[in-house]
Order: C-alpha cells, then structure tokens, then sequence
C-alpha cells in the first residue's frame, strides 16, 4: 500500500487561488505536493509549495511539461492551470 508521504500530487495552476487552497490541504493531510507554474516565485507569488516541489514551465509547452512529470512522476494530477486570470487582465471577463 502506498503511504500519503508516497503519493506524489502534481497540480497544474498551484499558485491560483483554488490551485493553493488544494495545496494547502493535501499538505496538511501528508502529501508530497509538487506544482507547476509559469515563472518563478517571488515573495509575493503566495505559493505554498516549497519553491524545491515548483516545476516552471507553460502548461503548452509540451517540452516543459514533459519534463516536469518525468521528474516528478506523478501518482495524482489535478488540472487546474486556466485562462481565467489572462481573460480579466485583457477585459475579456468583466464582473461588474
């Protein structure tokens, strides 16, 4: 059987909000929490995952991608890299 420590957790999007909030709760239940983002973290990403678990890299670019779960050979994926957050920049999506 395959302990928490053992599961290695990949999740797209880790430095979105929902993409944290996951983070955060797989990390408190034990497991070993791997990321992927575009650049690297500065102090103000608010990335939970420890910058050693950050894979950096375009969800689109095949290469990148490869790599990173070559690496980190995943026993979890969660998707959660999206547009939501280039489409209000550009005023594609507008709230109010």
């Amino acid at each position: 059987m395959v302990t928490k420590q053992e599961q290695r957790v990949f999740i797209t999007g880790s430095t979105g909000c929902i993409g944290k909030q996951l983070a955060n709760h797989l990390l408190a239940k034990g497991f070993s929490v791997y990321g992927l983002q575009r650049k690297p973290a500065d102090a103000n990403s608010g990335s939970v995952i420890d910058n050693k678990y950050v894979a950096i890299g375009n969800i689109l670019d095949s290469d990148a991608l490869s790599t990173a779960l070559n690496e980190i050979r995943p026993t979890q994926i969660y998707h959660l890299a999206g547009a939501i957050d280039k489409d209000i920049q550009e005023g594609l999506i507008n709230y109010e």
